[in-house]
């Protein structure tokens, strides 16, 4: 499971009081912190690629073609 990718994506979500991030945001987000880079060509295909390996678990789920990533129920330690 990808912690790293998704500790951050819960960092933003408890900053900006939010409990769920499109895929393409969570992609942005991801690149702006220098976790995952984004393909120029087709954007967010790297972390497509991820959710569909089922790398993000419970915490993401797909209506139709989109992909949706919640809040995670990790209880994360401050100083990690």
């Amino acid at each position: 499971m990808q912690f790293k990718l998704i500790k951050c994506l819960d960092r933003y979500m408890d900053l900006n009081h939010i409990s769920e991030l499109s895929a393409p945001a969570a992609a942005e987000i991801l690149e702006k912190a220098g976790l995952l880079k984004d393909s120029d060509l087709r954007k967010g295909l790297p972390l497509r690629d991820l959710l569909r390996a089922g790398e993000f678990g419970e915490w993401a789920y797909q209506i139709g073609s989109t992909w949706h990533i919640k809040r995670s129920n990790i209880k994360w330690p401050d100083n990690k």
